[in-house]
């Protein structure tokens, strides 16, 4: 399940689970063992469909697992001042003065840096739905 969660899972993961979880719940030599084991095929009949869509889709619908998270800068707030540039080790933000800055989503590694660096909060962290940005820097329209 842990792997899933950090975008390492795969289908057969869930199907290993579904082989296991019967075995421990009969099998575990504590308590713990086997509420563990009800707990997560509780889980995976309960919302199978959304633990799915982490594998076949790279998406965590409900929004909760990290490693789906993605970065993002609102262009209706960014004022171009370049304090997430700074802020950023990655080299991950493009842009320059006065300019609606872009996160690359392949270079960040959401450390969460630009986050605290910026005053205007236009950076937002999102799940499945993406807020709209420019592909690349554009110039900030007079307010």
């Amino acid at each position: 399940m842990a792997d899933i969660c950090r975008k390492k899972g795969r289908a057969s993961d869930v199907a290993l689970l579904r082989d296991l979880c019967p075995v421990m719940e009969t099998q575990s030599l504590c308590e713990m063992g086997r509420v563990m084991a009800r707990t997560v095929l509780s889980a995976l009949d309960a919302f199978g469909s959304e633990i799915e869509q982490h594998f076949t889709k790279k998406v965590c619908p409900a929004g909760e697992c990290r490693a789906y998270m993605t970065y993002h800068i609102l262009p209706t707030k960014c004022v171009g001042c370049g304090a997430c540039v700074d802020a950023c080790e990655d080299e991950a933000i493009l842009g320059k003065p006065r300019f609606i800055h872009v996160i690359d989503q392949k270079a960040c590694t959401q450390c969460g840096r630009c986050v605290s660096a910026c005053d205007e909060e236009a950076i937002i962290m999102a799940g499945a739905d993406k807020p709209r940005a420019p592909p690349r820097p554009i110039p900030i329209r007079r307010r």
